[in-house]
């Protein structure tokens, strides 16, 4: 009887832990990405068979003060996700412009915004254009490579993360965090694990 028992109750542990883990997971994936009032996360389509992936082009109007390649690069690491960095003109139907503005005076409130239009499911079109605020040139060079980076990712579809997390897409104002994390790719994984119809 004690052996049934104890089989019963390590049985039963094993399945409440597979429950929270199975929950945590969720909610991990799910905690940050940008969603369509409908529900739909905002993500650039895959259905270019040059690239088989989710896809974007980031047109670099920026001057040499703002690391748009840097950030990029960081970018192009998300595993469902291809991040391609240019200069010239985009010819692609997947290109968001990078350019300076001026947003709010001295570099404070609105640091950066992207506008983009949206259409079926979420998907990005090539009208979006991420701005960063001219007026933040004077920050160090770890809090401009944050401000890109930030306004990357939102181009994306992430959305703000809780000003205490280590990411680049943490709200609040630019303390350096220069990256994204593992947390931000988990999420560019769930929301481009998928084939969009041709």
């Amino acid at each position: 009887m004690n052996d049934l028992f104890g089989v019963r109750r390590w049985g039963l542990v094993a399945l409440l832990a597979s429950v929270f883990l199975l929950a945590a997971v969720a909610a991990a994936n799910a905690s940050h990405p940008m969603v369509q009032p409908d529900g739909d996360r905002m993500h650039w389509s895959d259905n270019d068979p040059s690239f088989p992936r989710g896809y974007v082009f980031w047109q670099d109007q920026t001057g040499a003060e703002w690391p748009v390649f840097s950030s990029a690069v960081q970018w192009d690491r998300a595993s469902r996700l291809d991040a391609v960095y240019v200069t010239g003109s985009c010819t692609s139907n997947h290109c968001v412009t990078v350019r300076e503005a001026d947003l709010d005076p001295g570099c404070t409130g609105r640091l950066g915004e992207v506008l983009h239009v949206t259409g079926p499911a979420g998907h990005y079109f090539s009208a979006t254009e991420v701005r960063i605020d001219a007026q933040c040139d004077a920050r160090s060079a770890a809090d401009r490579r944050e401000l890109v980076c930030h306004e990357l990712g939102h181009s994306t579809g992430l959305d703000d993360r809780p000003s205490n997390t280590n990411t680049c897409m943490r709200s609040g104002d630019m303390v350096g965090e220069q990256f994204p994390d593992g947390h931000d790719f988990e999420v560019l994984l769930f929301s481009y694990n998928h084939d969009d119809p041709g």
